[in-house]
């Protein structure tokens, strides 16, 4: 059974005594669960609450076993499994390299221009790679799937401040009516971009998924439809794609992306944890958007595009495939952080650029 431990930014809240109602919050999501009152559950997390860096490790247990429950949301670690035996597909490093900067990993990836890249990395790496350790540390060997939770944190982190609800409010506050639905459509025309890159990276990823690719296959078959619901969405607004330009940001997380699927499948499967995040609105933050312009039958598009993402269940898609992911090494796991933090941050920037293209500020 897996172990999870929760986020450095994660915390308890009791809120019921009576009912065992417990609150739990990080900087991007709010949660609510309910234990038996005086049941060791209750107690397990009340000393999270009261006295977390004293709790024992029959407490420790106990909330492992909850996050477990709640492992759809993004608020703990997976702990390395500390068995080396574990799965069947071997995953190495096709070069030595660590990328010690972003230039370098973006030369690789055939991108030419240093301003496309930022100039230092900013997760902690080397963190990283102690907590995900596997076995004895002298060897080497990280747990892919610890290391996908670590990724997802520092993702949540790199994009913890909601830039698109406030470029949403902006643009409603146009006062023409063309030039509200015009900058909507952009924005649906960015979704829309990613749909169709995404399909061709999953395509390419076939080349490295080893025992994996039966479950791409099948996500692919679940979601080939995106594209082209994005892009009724567009002409519901009087456009076609072709007419509604893609920000840079975007171009470059896409390439990316591809990039990883073509030579480093744990890389891949980091960064597409970014694109399949569980949505926990009720509603579609850009088919609200469009609702609020009168924009009605471009939202119902958008709502229908989020709905059947949710019924195929395209979150944890990446926990499923690297399941059967064997310990890797450092050079592999390093390489993989940083291609994750690379569109991680083109994912982070998209919100200026539109920006930028929007209202040229």
């Amino acid at each position: 059974m897996y172990k999870y431990w929760p986020y450095d930014e994660t915390q308890f809240f009791l809120e019921d005594t009576a009912t065992g109602a417990f609150r739990i919050e990080t900087p991007w999501l709010i949660t609510r669960i309910q234990v038996a009152a005086a049941s060791p559950e209750y107690n397990a997390l009340l000393q999270m609450v009261q006295n977390r860096e004293n709790i024992e490790v029959q407490d420790m247990l106990l909330v492992s076993k909850i996050l477990a429950e709640l492992s759809k949301y993004p608020i703990a670690y997976q702990l390395p499994r500390r068995d080396e035996n574990f799965g069947q597909d071997i995953h190495q490093a096709h070069s030595r390299t660590y990328h010690d900067n972003p230039s370098e990993l973006g030369r690789s990836m055939g991108i030419v221009n240093p301003g496309d890249v930022p100039k230092d990395w900013l997760w902690d790496h080397e963190a990283a790679l102690t907590f995900a350790a596997c076995g004895r540390a002298s060897e080497e060997k990280y747990d892919p799937l610890c290391l996908l939770s670590i990724a997802r944190r520092f993702h949540y982190i790199d994009t913890v401040e909601n830039k698109m609800d406030i470029l949403y409010r902006k643009i409603e506050n146009l006062e023409d009516p063309k030039d509200r639905k015009a900058a909507l459509a952009i924005v649906v025309r960015q979704n829309h971009y990613v749909a169709e890159k995404c399909h061709q990276a999953l395509e390419t990823a076939l080349m490295t998924a080893q025992s994996q690719a039966a479950k791409i296959q099948k996500f692919m078959a679940e979601g080939k439809s995106q594209d082209k619901i994005l892009a009724a969405g567009l002409e519901a607004l009087g456009l076609k794609s072709e007419q509604v330009p893609v920000t840079p940001s975007i171009k470059m997380l896409m390439h990316v992306f591809e990039q990883s699927a073509r030579i480093h499948f744990l890389g891949f499967c980091l960064s597409l944890d970014f694109f399949e995040k569980p949505e926990f609105k009720e509603t579609d933050s850009l088919a609200k958007a469009l609702t609020r312009i009168n924009a009605d039958k471009a939202s119902q598009i958008l709502e229908a595009h989020k709905n059947i993402n949710a019924h195929g269940e395209h979150e944890g898609l990446s926990s499923r495939l690297l399941e059967a992911m064997a310990p890797v090494s450092k050079e592999y796991a390093l390489q993989a952080l940083r291609m994750a933090e690379l569109v991680s941050h083109y994912i982070a920037q998209t919100p200026t650029d539109l920006n930028q293209m929007i209202f040229n500020d």
